[in-house]
């Protein structure tokens, strides 16, 4: 019977679990660890990218802070701002210094040095309009310089006649040696020199970058000009006001999570805010899973194709056992396996073919002492037909000669001969259908001389029967028992049919009489041993079933003066045919 579920298929899942769910479990733990470590690593980038903005930024700004402390301690430039001094060789030479300090800039931005009544004693650019009235209304980057002697910085963003846009003002308020104010001196910063350097640490396009005053003056947003000279009118304002530096998630309807980062460059009191939208981590995460679900695919084929060569691996030499032990069951004991391994499997097959070779070597033994056995009953059996057959034929040859002295001797020593040939003949235990049936006409050869033809024989058997090979002597009896004891005290002439043929699988001998028949209780005597006048039918049932079992044997169908039918039945095996 084949199992329902085989040992390699619940070997196959078992290793392909093994296979994928440890891979498994620690991608996922990676997959969730990854999206917060790269969330961490994203907000580090974007921190210390705002806080190298600002020192970029200061950096930057202190180089042109330098340029305007040179410029505004030229003591020349005090004179000529004065009223005191003016000379057209020091425009030349003002020009030049002026010159040579932005040599080394990348960045030429304009300079405007102003007297106190707002005349541009000297400008690199046009100087725009709103300075002047700025000047003679004290606001603007003007206010601012008047209120503070250092250097400042005035967030405002304009268009200057150049069309270049700006976002802060540099100014300083120029005293001259007796501390007494005589000018101003302003340069004006681009734009476009704030957003590259937001660009080329921060990464403006991945990430949004605001550049506020300390009141929260827009000075540059990288992204979104339209704000740029605006307050900057968040709800996290409040938040962003209480700390230098910080972290704030951002979830807001409709729209992508995000955090945002802010930092405050104390020195210059100028401060970063930058919001990273979760886009990168959410379109990383899917970079991720897809990954993920490539090496898993990939992973079950690998562990599929490695479980299915172990299955295997591990299954065929148990597979090959199971068949050689399901020959072994049907009989095959020659059988012997090789299943070229070391380990406990090839244990269990040098156990396996050893059991074989002593099962055989058991049976063989078994089978061997059956046949002597059944070889010295038979033996007991036919000496018991031997002395009662000769008996009897002896009987007859005398009465003959006494009462006729005629040649029917001879026949009946000749027939008598053969038969006890065949019967004394104990080395040959089979012989075949025609074989016996030559011994029956001896026999009944004899028997219509004793019996003065005083029944008449019809022997009818298919010839495909005559080839079989039969036990010796197994019909005789049986028709010896018809004529001495069926034919016995008739009226009429006995009548002896014999037959035999084949039925499915197994051969049938019918010996019929018209004799006196018998009845139950003879019948059962017959066949059991109990009556010496049937001795024969005990015998030839015996002898059958020690050849071929119980299912094999004779069958007696008599009634009394209705006649005797005895039926013998022996199962026919294909070998017997030539072999028996």
């Amino acid at each position: 019977m084949k199992p329902k579920r085989t040992l390699f298929r619940k070997l196959l899942i078992i290793f392909i679990l093994i296979g994928i769910i440890p891979p498994l479990v620690l991608t996922l733990l990676g997959f969730t660890f990854s999206s917060k470590i790269l969330q961490d690593a994203i907000y580090d980038e974007a921190y210390d990218s705002l806080i190298n903005i600002n020192k970029n930024i200061d950096t930057f700004l202190n180089e042109y802070k330098t340029i305007v402390n040179m410029i505004s301690t030229d003591s020349k430039l005090h004179k000529t701002l004065s009223g005191n001094e003016i000379s057209d060789d020091y425009y030349y030479e003002i020009n030049q210094k002026i010159y040579l300090l932005l040599a080394s800039k990348k960045y030429k931005f304009p300079i405007y040095i102003l007297d106190t009544k707002g005349n541009a004693i000297f400008e690199t650019s046009p100087l725009p309009q709103m300075y002047k009235n700025n000047l003679q209304n004290g606001w603007g980057v003007f206010r601012k310089m008047d209120e503070d002697k250092e250097i400042v910085l005035y967030p405002e963003k304009f268009t200057n006649n150049m069309g270049e846009t700006i976002v802060f003002s540099m100014g300083k308020k120029i005293y001259d040696n007796n501390n007494n104010p005589v000018g101003y001196i302003i340069i004006d910063i681009k734009r476009n020199a704030i957003v590259d350097i937001i660009n080329t640490i921060g990464n403006s396009k991945l990430i949004d970058v605001m550049l506020l005053d300390e009141f929260y003056y827009i000075i540059t947003d990288a992204n979104h000009p339209e704000k740029e000279g605006l307050f900057w009118d968040s709800p996290y304002r409040d938040t962003v006001a209480k700390n230098n530096k910080g972290k704030i998630n951002i979830r807001e309807n409709n729209k992508i999570p995000s955090f945002m980062v802010y930092y405050t460059y104390e020195p210059s009191t100028l401060r970063t805010v930058a919001t990273v939208p979760l886009n990168i981590v959410q379109q990383n995460n899917s970079n991720i899973r897809k990954t993920i679900i490539q090496s898993l695919l990939i992973s079950l084929t690998l562990a599929v194709l490695i479980s299915l060569i172990v299955a295997n691996y591990m299954i065929r030499p148990i597979k090959k056992l199971v068949k050689s032990m399901k020959r072994v069951e049907e009989g095959d004991l020659t059988i012997q396996i090789n299943l070229h391994r070391n380990d406990e499997l090839g244990m269990l097959e040098n156990s396996f073919n050893q059991m074989v070779v002593r099962l055989k070597e058991s049976i063989d033994n078994a089978i061997d002492k059956q046949r002597r056995l059944r070889i010295a009953e038979i033996n007991i059996l036919q000496a018991q037909i031997k002395p009662h057959f000769l008996y009897n034929t002896l009987d007859a040859i005398k009465w003959i000669a006494k009462l006729n002295n005629v040649k029917e001797i001879g026949v009946i020593a000749t027939q008598l001969g053969s038969l006890l040939r065949n019967s004394i003949n104990c080395e040959q235990e089979f012989l075949t259908v025609k074989d016996n049936l030559d011994l029956i006409n001896n026999y009944l050869e004899i028997q219509k001389i004793r019996y003065n033809d005083g029944f008449d024989v019809n022997i009818a058997t298919d010839d495909e029967t005559l080839g079989y090979y039969i036990p010796k002597l197994i019909l005789q009896p049986i028709v010896e028992n018809a004529i001495v004891h069926g034919f016995e005290n008739i009226d009429e002439k006995g009548m002896l049919i014999i037959r035999g043929y084949r039925k499915e699988d197994n051969l049938y001998f019918e010996v019929l009489d018209n004799g006196i028949g018998m009845n139950e209780e003879q019948i059962e005597e017959a066949l059991s041993k109990t009556n010496d006048d049937h001795i024969g039918l005990y015998n030839v049932d015996q002898r059958v079933k020690l050849y071929y079992g119980s299912l094999s044997g004779v069958t007696i169908e008599s009634k009394p003066d209705k006649g005797t039918k005895v039926i013998i039945k022996i199962p026919i095996k294909a070998y017997y045919k030539d072999k028996y």
